[in-house]
């Protein structure tokens, strides 16, 4: 538990973050953590459906919830004084869900009608495709959203299985950050949720990155969409700081080189970006693109060579406009109360402590240039992951593209 005051607001984001996600779940129930998030809302022993969003919403506040590959949130935004009404709502819902069937057979539809938005969708759903051959048959590449043969297979008591191991006081991290008396908050949290049962949860395998690989989608598109990406540093990861330093000066802004050389320069492209998406054990670095068909074989290179790039030129003024952005980013977020509760559920999963800022900027602020520049060649030299969706098979094949990032090919 984390009590976060913070008088200079008149609000509160009050959330329950879970240590369970897509890579816990076993194959044969790909989906069921997210399913799950959706089922909780349909109805508790005390509130219906309906009850459970009116009286958040009646107040003025919000209510919402996400599931990622490690994590299921439930939070809500009210003003100070409706914080009892908030710590009722999200007992209910974690802990008195009623998950009937007859529920369950409706939520599927709207499941199923979310997956196939997100297959329509390809800037979205070539992340997806881009994780499960990174991380093939592995709980961690599996998708959030399940498969439409797995959803329709979901019986009632999995669902409810899954709950009762995985929805355990032992799982979860509950933040309240905003304008609270911390006295009476803690009388009340104890209150809602002092009989949560312990629970068994769910353990995750270890991500084992397999480079080397290539998917590609042919869709009826006007453009391609191009994901490529090499193995990334963990959360606690010795690399994390310099690759998130890699993948801002690469792509994380509108200053970023890819940006400057692929849009700006030559305008091969309007989105394109680089990501470093860190999990607990593993990672993935990546680098994104959308261009027109013609434009793709320019595309290639113009990309190659502003990573390679990097570990040629990079310099210090560069560096520290890289590591004023994160730095920046992170002190802005810690105005609103959701960020900051978002990030201290993070940091006690993973940490298991409330990280200070100065613990958090250190190590970012230590990174030198030639820790910068020395990291781009292990990335160039491991195997590579590809993902494209587009209209059309491309005139190249993976080794090629792996080449012209090594800059064995122009």
């Amino acid at each position: 538990m984390v009590l976060d005051p913070v008088f200079s607001v008149e609000s509160l984001t009050l959330g329950v973050w879970i240590n369970v996600g897509a890579r816990h779940e076993p194959k044969q129930l790909n989906g069921v953590a997210h399913l799950l998030e959706h089922m909780v809302f349909k109805g508790t022993r005390a509130r219906s459906s309906f009850e459970i969003v009116s009286e958040v919403e009646g107040t003025g506040g919000s209510i919402n919830a996400y599931t990622s590959r490690e994590t299921t949130a439930y939070y809500c935004r009210l003003l100070h004084e409706d914080l009892s009404l908030g710590l009722n709502i999200l007992s209910d819902l974690v802990g008195e869900a009623s998950l009937k069937a007859e529920d369950l057979e409706k939520e599927r539809l709207v499941i199923l009608s979310e997956l196939h938005q997100a297959q329509d969708t390809p800037d979205d759903i070539i992340f997806d495709h881009f994780q499960e051959t990174a991380f093939p048959d592995q709980g961690v590449g599996r998708s959030v959203l399940g498969s439409e043969v797995v959803l329709k297979s979901i019986k009632p008591e999995e669902l409810k299985g899954f709950r009762d191991r995985n929805y355990g006081a032992s799982s979860m991290t509950l933040v309240l950050s905003g304008m609270f008396d911390e006295e009476e908050a803690l009388k009340q949290i104890e209150e809602r949720f002092g009989n949560l049962q312990v629970g068994q949860p769910t353990p995750f395998m270890p991500g084992c990155y397999k480079g080397g690989e290539y998917v590609q989608v042919r869709r009826d598109l006007e453009q391609f969409h191009v994901l490529l990406g090499w193995p990334g540093a963990a959360l606690e990861g010795p690399g994390y700081y310099v690759q998130m330093l890699l993948a801002t000066i690469l792509g994380g802004g509108m200053s970023s080189r890819l940006f400057q050389k692929v849009r700006e320069d030559k305008g091969l492209a309007y989105s394109v970006s680089s990501y470093l998406s860190s999990f607990q054990d593993c990672g993935l670095f990546t680098a994104y693109a959308a261009t027109d068909p013609e434009k793709l074989d320019e595309l290639l290179p113009t990309m190659a060579g502003a990573m390679r790039s990097v570990s040629e030129d990079l310099g210090d003024e560069e560096l520290a406009r890289a590591k004023q952005q994160i730095k920046a980013s992170l002190l802005m977020s810690q105005e609103s109360t959701l960020a900051r509760a978002e990030a201290y559920a993070g940091q006690i999963q993973v940490f298991g402590k409330i990280m200070t800022n100065s613990e958090i900027l250190a190590p970012l602020e230590a990174v030198t240039v030639k820790q910068v520049r020395s990291a781009v060649l292990p990335l160039l030299t491991a195997d590579m992951t590809l993902a494209i969706i587009g209209p059309q098979h491309p005139s190249w094949d993976l080794s090629q593209v792996q080449r012209l990032y090594r800059g064995l090919e122009k």
